[in-house]
């Protein structure tokens, strides 16, 4: 499907390609997906701006990621005595490997989705210090981040 960059490349008539997209059409009309399958820029990606609902399950999954951590480690206790929950970097690791898979439906960069990811894995690892008896880890942090790479590593796998 993709060219090598030394062949030629069909031009449809009408079609938009990344150098005939100006900055001043960008407010309501399409805007170009730079993924990782576009090296070259006639291979940029006309589309529509994502609309709000694309946005939902990711803010969704992390409203209940924050409305977990934020639980007093008392409650994590009395949860952990009734369902056996694994070492906490394997749930860290889980968690946001689904964070990351949902993340990577979106249409935007792998690293720009990764970096969004894991500022959100570090910011829920801050408000952890508003909880009684919870405490901030960067080991957890950094188990947030590969899940969250490991997620889009699925999503975006080469088929």
């Amino acid at each position: 499907q993709f060219l090598p960059p030394n062949a030629a490349r069909p031009d449809p008539a009408g079609s938009r390609t990344f150098s005939s997209l100006h900055p001043q059409s960008l407010k309501g009309e399409p805007i170009l997906s730079r993924c990782s399958a576009s090296l070259y820029p006639q291979n940029a990606l006309v589309m529509e701006k994502p609309p709000w609902k694309n946005f939902l399950p990711c803010a969704a999954f992390y409203a209940l990621i924050l409305s977990v951590s934020a639980l007093p480690a008392t409650r994590i206790q009395k949860i952990d005595s009734f369902v056996h929950l694994p070492n906490d970097k394997v749930v860290h690791l889980g968690v946001y490997t689904v964070f990351g898979f949902l993340l990577g439906a979106l249409p935007y960069p792998s690293v720009a989705l990764g970096m969004t990811g894991s500022l959100l894995g570090a910011l829920d690892e801050q408000s952890q210090r508003l909880a009684p008896g919870r405490e901030v880890s960067f080991r957890d942090w950094i188990a947030d981040v590969l899940g969250i790479s490991l997620g889009l590593a699925l999503r975006r796998r080469r088929r």
